[in-house]
């Protein structure tokens, strides 16, 4: 995903900075309404899952999934090296991309599964969802620095 925001839309980007502005405020705005969504939902709430994605549907999901757009486009034009040939520089990017993700989004899937266990009750799952509400918010400030 990563090099193909580099191949035509994250070069679209570079050459005209207002559409990676645009996309900023959008991408922003859209975390801070998930950040609001998961303050104000049940989203903690245990529910039925009829059975989970196999590996193609999932990559299908990536394929259309907004957040992972954003996190690609905004990764490719904002820490592609400039020394670098633009090839070179989004390979750079793209496979530190999958050091880092692959291994933290395991951690936070397993963080998940540990926290379901030890939350009871509804103040509890009131003070989680508002934790984790204001740490997606937070997020917003890295977009911009």
């Amino acid at each position: 995903m990563a090099l193909a925001a580099a191949a035509g839309i994250g070069a679209l980007i570079t050459t005209v900075p207002e559409i990676g502005f645009a996309m900023k405020l959008g991408g922003s705005a859209y975390l801070l309404y998930l950040g609001y969504q998961i303050a104000g939902a049940r989203a903690l709430e245990r529910g039925d899952l009829a059975r989970p994605l196999g590996l193609v549907q999932a990559a299908a999901f990536q394929a259309i999934n907004p957040k992972a757009w954003i996190f690609a486009l905004g990764a490719i034009t904002t820490f592609r090296p400039v020394g670098l040939p633009v090839i070179l520089g989004s390979v750079l990017v793209a496979s530190t991309m999958m050091l880092v993700v692959i291994p933290t989004a395991a951690l936070w899937a397993g963080g998940g599964g540990v926290l379901n266990r030890f939350i009871a009750g509804e103040r509890v799952h009131r003070a989680v969802s508002l934790i984790l509400a204001g740490l997606l918010a937070a997020t917003v400030v890295y977009v911009w620095v």
